[in-house]
């Protein structure tokens, strides 16, 4: 069974905060830290967490505040 991360996005123009918390767990979220705010970089660390996490990239669930909606635009679900 796959373990699902849900992932926390607060994205600012020059940068995103980015937090971590288990499906089914009752810990508190982990803050994980900043990054710079391009999709590209953002998109390089949650690899790296997912990484870190030892899941797969697709494993993560990711949602971010609207304030910044045109900095990270959603992506279409696949397949």
């Amino acid at each position: 069974m796959n373990k699902t991360y849900y992932i926390g996005l607060d994205v600012h123009k020059e940068k995103a905060a980015i937090a971590h918390a288990l499906e089914g767990s009752r810990e508190d979220a982990t803050y994980y830290g900043n990054c710079a705010a391009s999709v590209q970089n953002v998109e390089r660390t949650l690899r790296k967490i997912a990484r870190r996490l030892e899941v797969e990239f697709r494993d993560l669930k990711v949602c971010y505040n609207r304030a910044e909606r045109d900095r990270l635009p959603p992506r279409q679900p696949e397949g």
